[in-house]
């Protein structure tokens, strides 16, 4: 597993996705992201490992990826203002995007 790839090649994507009126937000929401991966690096090792070892499923991977990220605060992005829809598009982009990397890179 390469968590340094893994989470350089995150905040790439994430700022590829902060894109038109939410490009005012790449800073803050690297912030965010840094706290996120911070506090789940034991997390994405342990399930990375399972699947790697036929313990859990892809399917079951990707639940808790995003029971992962429903938790997530994501403060600083919050006080910046944006609006709910725009948070709820963008977390959902941020999912799929972390686990399409995770599958990729840390399996």
């Amino acid at each position: 597993m390469d968590w340094e790839k893994f989470t350089v090649q995150v905040y790439e994507e994430m700022k590829g996705l902060c894109v038109g009126s939410l490009d005012k937000y790449k800073n803050v929401l690297s912030k965010d992201m840094q706290k996120f991966l911070e506090k789940s690096k034991c997390y994405f090792e342990q399930w990375s490992q399972q699947v790697s070892e036929g313990k859990l499923t892809k399917e079951n991977y990707e639940d808790l990826v995003k029971r992962q990220m429903a938790g997530a605060e994501f403060i600083a992005i919050k006080q910046a203002g944006i609006e709910k829809i725009e948070l709820d598009k963008l977390s959902s982009s941020i999912i799929k995007t972390v686990i399409n990397l995770a599958f990729r890179l840390l399996l």
